[in-house]
């Protein structure tokens, strides 16, 4: 696992620690357990750096269309026993500037990323984390648009995979919404949408992303 370790790139002494790359404008950019920094990929110098007040807990594969990342972080600054993950941030990697906070609802902690744009997640309540769980998107600014309970929909989150159900979102696009939906196990046209997203004001990528539940807490459970 290679990384930009002191300003210098080199093997990652902690790589458990160690998050997602994203390059932008001659830039990488990367979160380092309590802070988020630039180095310029020609020789390593940070650019920029911003401090967080706790540890990072995720962060996306990639960013949205127009270059943002969301950070998802610990709630206090200490190591201890029930520090939830229940802090998300959206950084602009040219600047690092944070542009919005967003802490989950009460007594409830982060469970995976489902999207960055719009931004999907799970959250699982802190004392159930396998049976209670929620679908929670949000919208401009990082201020809540919707919460749905999908286990009336036959979904659980990260549970097993003898349903063969998948959680599978549908990017939008100029020409149409996009939608997070729970398609069943035989396939298509046994799709249960969830969530629709609006069409895309710009011209992105569009993708499809999804995959079976797994075990809570696995590394095989979906991420964006």
């Amino acid at each position: 696992m290679y990384a930009v370790t002191d300003g210098r790139w080199g093997r990652s002494a902690a790589p458990d620690k160690v998050h997602d790359l994203w390059t932008v404008d001659g830039i990488v950019v990367q979160a380092l357990y309590r802070k988020v920094a630039a180095y310029r990929l020609s020789d390593g110098a940070e650019v920029w750096s911003v401090p967080l007040p706790s540890a990072v807990c995720e962060t996306p594969a990639d960013p949205t269309p127009d270059g943002k990342v969301v950070i998802v972080r610990q709630e206090r600054p200490d190591d201890e026993r029930g520090n939830r993950c229940n802090q998300l941030q959206m950084i602009d990697p040219r600047t690092g500037k944070v542009l919005w906070r967003h802490r989950t609802a009460p007594g409830r902690q982060f469970g995976s990323l489902i999207s960055v744009d719009p931004v999907v997640f799970t959250t699982v309540n802190a004392e159930d984390t396998t049976a209670d769980w929620r679908v929670v998107a949000l919208g401009p600014g990082g201020k809540l648009r919707t919460t749905i309970d999908p286990r009336d929909k036959g979904l659980k989150h990260c549970a097993g995979s003898g349903s063969g159900a998948a959680l599978v979102y549908e990017s939008a696009s100029p020409d149409g919404p996009g939608r997070t939906f729970l398609m069943g196990p035989g396939g298509a046209g046994t799709e249960k949408v969830l969530l629709r997203h609006p069409a895309a004001a710009s011209a992105p990528e569009t993708w499809m992303g999804g995959g079976p539940m797994w075990t809570a807490g696995s590394s095989s459970c979906p991420r964006a």
